[in-house]
């Protein structure tokens, strides 16, 4: 069999262990998809999904997951166009995610009329170049070779990001007449970036002479490896970890866990790893608008930072945030200091001060931490059996009916109520705090792709507007039969906007009473458990009294683990 550029493409794919691919058809890389289909055996898996930035979305869920990267072909000028918002979103978490794409052909004579003119540009990357790690445009079979493996280092390589690589159409089909050797570099094992010795004992020798040292982490558990050094650091210092849940950091089991600020609040030693707003970390909001801020830790506390964003990055998105002062940066993978850190504090903890320090600070800590959770449940009884259903009660009867199951959750967070109820005890239960409408459920397909085959019960829950941005994405759901259960957070509203505009009119002297206008989704309001039955998913709802959930969850949770098909079940909720 005549051998051509695209499969090239597609054995490369295969050397370099990617898996699956997104995608929604595009005759700029017809070539590609082709030898997709009938190029040899063993993958990538095709999905098709509705638009281009669902494919990315896709993807990087399902980076979240596995921390490998997965593909996500866009159509040309107007795909890559579509998928923006998705490249942009990994960017800024920092997801690894190979974008391909189409263009041309870049020699004119080959071009059909009008429309191969108006979907190619030069350089096609320039679109996305200020939030992708780097892009390519290969011009010969070489070249394609040599930038997919540079399109895979620069994308794993931490601090880890989305890339572009362009295939010109001519070149995916043009015969290959001299095949170039493959040959597959990785970053395995990841020994990059490690921290000074001396730095790293400093730091430790900080921690464990402190009277009220906090860690502050930020992406810090992006790997599970990672995850388990951080418990054992705080475990060996007895020191309070607020987590900002970018990811599983912490499990929020442990006696050293914190969702709020209170510990970060007169810290005297303060230990930031990967996170990215420091200032807003170290400071309560205040004023009307939340933008007055009030300074926690002591006027005097040593600040320390350890992370590699700052390696990455341009003046066109300010993704660093707002500077902050400290009295040691650390630039260094944070999988290999956490570890060593943690030996050393564990080392210098067992001098007799020390010792004493730490037990003390230990039996505090586990205190306040269990009254914490202890109020987060009290506070949970709050309108228990209100209508519209509270988000906690939701919360709490959805943990009670995954309960006895090896679950894994993704999607919104209820207002912050899964992480005060749940037991986030295992890394893979919990994949990092949602990023914002138009996100969510993009991104929860590529954690129940991660998952699909396991037997584990991969719960969404999934805000209501923003899957009206996303709703093809049911029928790809269902089309790959990927086993999730949905649980709609439907409070009928764009209710973060509406509340902006509450503080606006608010502060105009104006009537809040009208901050609805624009903002509600209720005329009429959608039927979510009809949109999903109209893809194919079995649903049910909406469901308005909150002493149904218990049985209609139960239902759910069967049908998903029995029959392994996706279920959705439509909550109507109370705003927060």
């Amino acid at each position: 069999m005549r051998k051509y550029g695209s499969d090239l493409v597609v054995d490369l794919m295969r050397a370099y262990g990617i898996r699956h691919v997104a995608m929604n058809p595009g005759a700029s890389y017809r070539g590609l998809h082709d030898s997709l289909v009938n190029w040899g055996s063993g993958g990538p898996e095709m999905i098709i999904c509705t638009n281009e930035k669902i494919c990315v979305n896709m993807a990087h869920g399902y980076a979240r997951v596995t921390g490998e990267p997965m593909g996500a072909i866009v159509h040309d000028v107007v795909g890559l166009m579509q998928s923006t918002m998705g490249v942009y979103t990994a960017y800024v978490d920092r997801a690894p995610v190979l974008v391909f794409g189409g263009t041309g052909p870049m020699e004119v004579a080959k071009r059909r009329p009008h429309i191969e003119w108006v979907h190619t540009a030069f350089a096609q990357g320039d679109l996305v170049r200020n939030y992708v790690k780097w892009d390519d445009q290969p011009f010969d079979h070489q070249a394609v070779v040599d930038g997919f493996a540079r399109a895979y280092q620069i994308a794993t390589m931490e601090p880890c990001g989305p890339v572009y690589s362009c295939y010109d159409v001519a070149l995916q089909e043009e015969p290959l007449d001299d095949e170039p050797e493959i040959v597959v570099h990785r970053n395995e094992p990841p020994v990059q970036f490690p921290a000074e010795e001396h730095v790293l004992a400093e730091i430790a020798g900080a921690l464990v002479a402190a009277e009220r040292p906090v860690i502050v982490a930020g992406r810090v558990g992006r790997r599970p490896e990672t995850a388990a050094a951080l418990a054992a650091l705080a475990d060996a210092g007895a020191i309070p970890v607020y987590d900002q849940q970018w990811r599983h950091n912490l499990p929020n089991t442990n006696a050293q866990h914190f969702l709020d600020k209170s510990r970060v609040e007169g810290a005297d030693v303060v230990l930031a790893l990967d996170v990215a707003d420091l200032y807003g970390a170290l400071t309560a909001a205040g004023g009307s608008r939340g933008d007055e801020r009030r300074w926690l830790p002591r006027a005097d506390a040593r600040l320390v930072e350890i992370r590699l964003d700052l390696l990455e990055g341009n003046g066109w998105s300010p993704t660093f945030e707002k500077y902050q002062r400290v009295d040691t940066s650390v630039t260094a993978n944070t999988a290999l200091a956490v570890p060593r850190l943690a030996a050393l504090v564990e080392e210098l903890a067992e001098t007799p001060d020390a010792s004493r320090r730490v037990a003390e600070r230990r039996t505090d800590v586990a205190e306040a931490h269990d009254r914490q959770r202890a109020t987060y449940r009290e506070r949970a009884r709050e309108g228990w059996d209100d209508t519209p259903i509270s988000t906690a009660r939701l919360a709490g009867e959805l943990r009670d009916a995954v309960r006895d199951h090896d679950w894994v959750l993704s999607g919104s967070t209820l207002a912050g109520w899964t992480p005060r109820l749940w037991d986030f005890d295992d890394w893979s239960r919990f994949t990092g705090r949602p990023l914002g409408t138009a996100t969510q459920i993009g991104m929860g397909m590529g954690v129940a792709l991660a998952h699909r085959d396991s037997s584990k019960l991969v719960v969404h829950i999934q805000p209501d507007g923003d899957l009206l941005f996303d709703p093809g994405t049911l029928w790809t759901i269902a089309n790959h039969r990927l086993p999730m259960l949905v649980v709609m957070f439907n409070n009928r509203a764009y209710y973060n906007d509406w509340e902006h505009q509450e503080i606006v009119a608010r502060d105009r002297g104006r009537d809040i009473s009208r901050a609805n206008i624009g903002m509600d989704l209720d005329a009429p309001a959608p039927d979510f458990a009809a949109i999903a039955s109209g893809f194919g998913w079995q649903a049910t709802g909406p469901i308005h009294d909150p002493a149904e959930l218990a049985e209609r969850l139960a239902w759910a949770v069967k049908v998903v683990t029995q029959e392994r098909v996706p279920v959705l079940v439509d909550v109507v909720t109370r705003h927060r």
